[in-house]
C-alpha cells in the first residue's frame, strides 16, 4: 500500500529496474489502515481507490507498465444496489486500470468469474486460478474452503474459452492452503 500512497516513483523507478510489465495492487489502499480493511471498506472508500487507481494507472502508463487491481471477496460486498468491486469497474479508466481476477475469491463470493470476463471485455490483463470445494459457503469476509483446481465448482472450460476471448493473456494458479 505505502509503496503505491506515497512512493510511487521509487515503485516505478524499481519495476523498470526488474523489467515488469504489470504493477498490481493486491489490496485496497483505503481505508489506509489494514485493520479497517479487513472489516470492509466503506462505498466512498471504494470511490476513493478508484480515483488513486486512475492516479497510478497514469503514472504507470507514462512509464509503460500497465495497472492492476487483484480482487479478493470483500469486494462484493452489497451497498444497495452496487458492489465495491462494480464501484471499481465503473469508476476507473480502461486505458489506465486493468484487474487481476482471482477466480476463487469471486467465485467465494458467490459471483461467476467467467460472467464478469464476457461482460467486462478487455479489462483483465491476468488470472489467479483457485477453486472451491462444492461445500463453500459464499461470504465477503476473506474466508475460502478451496481445493485443487479442477476439483471443485468452477468450470474451466468455460472459463478458459471466456478468458481467451476477453484478451486475458496471463493465467497463474495459486494453490490456497
Amino acid at each position: 500500500g505505502d509503496e503505491l500512497r506515497g512512493g510511487l516513483a521509487k515503485t516505478i523507478e524499481t519495476a523498470h529496474a526488474v523489467g515488469l510489465n504489470y504493477l498490481v495492487c493486491a489490496f485496497p489502499l483505503f481505508p489506509a489502515s489494514f485493520k479497517q480493511a479487513m472489516v470492509g471498506p466503506s462505498l466512498d472508500d471504494w470511490k476513493a481507490n478508484a480515483a488513486a487507481f486512475n492516479m497510478i494507472g497514469e503514472e504507470t502508463k507514462k512509464a509503460s507498465i500497465r495497472f492492476c487491481y487483484h480482487n479478493h471477496n470483500l469486494e462484493f460486498r452489497q451497498f444497495g444496489a452496487v458492489t465495491g468491486y462494480d464501484t471499481l469497474l465503473a469508476e476507473t479508466e480502461p486505458g489506465l486500470v486493468k484487474f487481476e481476477l482471482d477466480c476463487g475469491w469471486m467465485a467465494s463470493a458467490g459471483s461467476d468469474p467467467a460472467d464478469f470476463l464476457q461482460r467486462h471485455e478487455g479489462r483483465y490483463a491476468m488470472l489467479h486460478l483457485k477453486d472451491l470445494k462444492p461445500d463453500h459457503i459464499p461470504n465477503t469476509e476473506l474466508k475460502m474452503a478451496s481445493t485443487e483446481v479442477g476439483r471443485g465448482i468452477i468450470d474451466w472450460p468455460r472459463l478458459l474459452h471466456v478468458a481467451d476471448r476477453a484478451g486475458v493473456r496471463g493465467l497463474y494458479v495459486e494453490q490456497e492452503p
